[in-house]
């Protein structure tokens, strides 16, 4: 049986290590506070609820389908220049 005072340390230091994220909280601020953490899974709490929970996986997914929109239009940009 573990010993609760250990047990108890152990809940208290995760309490005070808790991190969370905010609904329209800027992006390379969430993904600089997973990456320095090195939390994998960040929740996100929206009136002191858990509104959903967002890894670096969605962040990545996220920036790839920005970069090819980008992309996209600067290569319709210089077709339509021609």
């Amino acid at each position: 049986m573990p010993n609760r005072e250990m047990t108890d340390e152990h809940d208290r230091q995760n309490v005070r290590n808790y991190r969370n994220g905010r609904p329209g909280e800027a992006i390379n601020r969430l993904v600089r506070l997973m990456t320095d953490g090195r939390i994998r899974r960040l929740p996100v709490m929206k009136n002191r609820q858990l509104g959903g929970i967002v890894s670096l996986g969605d962040f990545v997914q996220y920036r790839l389908a920005e970069f090819e929109m980008k992309s996209n239009v600067l290569r319709d940009i210089c077709i339509s220049a021609r």
